[in-house]
């Protein structure tokens, strides 16, 4: 048969050629004007014509099912890639090498290579940014190994492959990829250190009492941040950690974290007690979402009140502060000690600690520190003390404090002195707004004046509005008060002129 159709002339071989050939280019053409692109299809969905919908749904049925992806090999996929001229259309092919490409873990090294060689920075973040996806799975132990050399600033100095590898780690919780993090929160570039603390807390906030121990361990290092985002995951576990933190500050050898978790377990344990509510109300330190009743933790105590010993100042003034969130009366007396405390910081805690802490030796403490601290922030917050504690053997010191070398204590003085309600202030007052140089004293003193009332206020607040030229907050606080007695409430031309134009504005 082979050697008769051999001898076939080639003119006959030539005319079969050009009859299948035309064969096959009338059957393309017949296909072609049968069936519609999916373009064409998508179009006439999109109109909504009745006759169009029908017709195009059957259409749609007939058109083949694409590929199920558009699949290349490694050696295509790394061919396209070096062809691309455009850095925006190489990041693109990155994202899309894990669908196209099925040797993940050629693809993958690729990927490595790409991340540590690339001139160019944007393409060598992506490469990190996808190794820290799916990808980077199939080739776990390279991928981290290459993370880990990516994140240091002593191979890599773009900062912003850096956090690509940073962000990258995260999704690994390896030991190498962990031990990374934390270089990594020492690094020159601060948005990277805390991006680096940022990740090692929430992979530890995932891990339960365990993970619970390594926040604790990050207490009290500045970089990054890592301690302040450590204690706020910490407080988010409620009360779970106050043992462990407990455990911790009788335990541990540096200052800082002691100090931050004295710091930490005052949030956690403070509560929420009607007092506390009133005097946050009064204070204007409300938060936006009302916090319900809750009562103190009372646990830590004791640790905090051994933590007022402690050789370090910032440690006894955590403590201090700790103590005074927490409420408890046992730590009235030790705070009161705490005002004799060689540092500033310690006292001034001390004090403002016991504004909540009634007790006979914390009266007596605050009451020689309001008057004779060298320090005037001490004496400010013992007068707010004796203030908030509203015991009147404390009139005398807050009449005396009106006469302090500093203007905020006498405010403060003034101030709490109408809040304790003893009319024997009310000429020290009188003779403070019309004398004081400072205007916000005078303000202060004119308000508690008219808090106080008595026959000489009257008298002395109509003089002040009649005696011409004063700050606006002052005349404004002296008809305020003498509104509130019921007295009248006569004005200077000059007053009279301001208060016409407030009201007019």
């Amino acid at each position: 048969m082979r050697r008769y159709l051999l001898r076939w002339p080639a003119t006959t071989w030539r005319l079969g050629g050009l009859v299948i050939l035309s064969a096959g280019v009338l059957i393309a053409w017949s296909l072609s004007g049968c069936q519609k692109s999916a373009e064409q299809v998508a179009q006439e969905l999109e109109h909504g014509e009745e006759a169009g919908e029908q017709e195009a749904s059957s259409d749609l049925e007939e058109t083949p099912e694409p590929e199920p992806a558009q699949t290349m090999t490694l050696a295509q996929f790394i061919e396209r890639f070096n062809a691309t001229a455009i850095r925006e259309s190489q990041m693109e092919l990155l994202g899309r090498g894990y669908d196209v490409v099925k040797d993940k873990k050629g693809l993958a090294r690729f990927v490595i290579e790409i991340m540590h060689g690339d001139e160019d920075e944007e393409v060598r973040a992506n490469a990190a940014e996808t190794l820290g996806e799916e990808l980077g799975r199939h080739l776990q132990r390279e991928t981290v190994r290459a993370l880990v050399r990516a994140a240091d600033p002593e191979y890599e100095p773009e900062v912003e492959v850096r956090q690509a590898a940073v962000r990258s780690l995260m999704d690994y919780r390896t030991p190498r990829a962990r031990a990374a993090l934390r270089r990594a929160i020492r690094d020159p570039v601060p948005t990277v250190a805390h991006l680096a603390a940022q990740s090692l807390v929430r992979s530890f906030g995932r891990e339960g009492p365990r993970g619970w121990a390594r926040l604790i361990d990050m207490l009290g290092r500045p970089e990054g941040d890592a301690s302040a985002l450590a204690s706020l995951e910490l407080r988010a576990r409620g009360r779970g950690p106050v043992a462990m933190l407990i455990d911790q500050l009788r335990r541990s050898k540096r200052a800082r974290q002691r100090a931050a978790i004295a710091t930490c377990l005052g949030v956690m344990c403070s509560g929420n007690t009607p007092r506390q509510q009133r005097f946050a109300k009064a204070t204007r330190a409300t938060s936006r979402t009302a916090r319900q009743e809750s009562t103190p933790d009372p646990r830590p105590i004791e640790v905090l009140i051994e933590a007022l010993s402690d050789s370090d100042a910032l440690v006894r003034e955590a403590a201090a502060q700790a103590l005074g969130l927490i409420g408890d009366p046992r730590a009235a007396d030790p705070l009161a000690r705490r005002l004799k405390d060689p540092d500033e910081y310690v006292r001034k805690r001390a004090a403002s600690a016991l504004m909540l802490l009634p007790s006979a030796d914390a009266l007596v403490a605050l009451n020689e520190a309001a008057v004779n601290d060298p320090a005037p922030d001490v004496r400010r917050y013992a007068v707010e003390a004796l203030g908030w504690l509203a015991h009147p053997v404390s009139v005398r010191t807050l009449i005396k404090a009106l006469d302090d070398e500093s203007a905020e204590v006498r405010t403060s003085a003034a101030r709490y002195l109408g809040r304790l309600g003893n009319k024997k202030a009310v000429d020290a007052l009188i003779v403070r707004f019309f004398k004081d140089e400072d205007a916000d004293v005078r303000w202060a003193a004119v308000r508690s004046v008219g808090q106080l009332g008595g026959k000489a206020a009257e008298p002395a607040l109509t003089r002040l509005l009649t005696s011409g030229a004063e700050e606006p907050q002052v005349l404004q606080a002296a008809r305020e008060a003498l509104r509130r007695m019921g007295g009248a409430v006569p004005l200077s031309e000059e007053a009279r002129r301001l208060f016409d134009q407030e009201g007019s504005g």
